[in-house]
């Protein structure tokens, strides 16, 4: 299994509160380049604490996010995979994988970047 992909299931599979994560795309210009630290998740959101205190709420279906897990490249991870009740998340993400689905976001196998 590649790097990426393991740190992708790592992230989709998982918790996700507590992750720095940034906002690598968004319908909402507004969001793109934000970062900060997961707070709290619901079905359809991230709430995220930025380094300044301000909280953001970022809709999970129209982003694509860079989590940085430890030990691990940041992995770019699209909502889509993680519009879910978190408990409910694991299943739907294990086949939304295994099938591959399409995305006009790009590709669903996640990326690695190099910080």
């Amino acid at each position: 299994m590649a790097r990426g992909r393991r740190s992708l299931r790592g992230v989709v599979e998982g918790e996700v509160i507590g992750l720095r994560v940034k906002v690598t795309e968004s319908t909402d210009p507004g969001l793109k380049g934000r970062r900060g630290v997961v707070v709290d998740e619901t079905m359809k959101t991230l709430l995220v604490q930025e380094d300044s205190g301000r909280r953001i709420r970022v809709a999970k279906a129209t982003a694509v996010f860079e989590f940085s897990l430890e030990d691990e490249e940041p992995t770019e991870v699209e909502g889509r995979l993680l519009v879910a009740r978190p408990e409910d998340r694991t299943k739907e993400a294990e086949r939304l994988l295994r099938r591959g689905g399409g995305s006009s976001m790009g590709s669903p196998q996640g990326r690695s970047h190099s910080a």
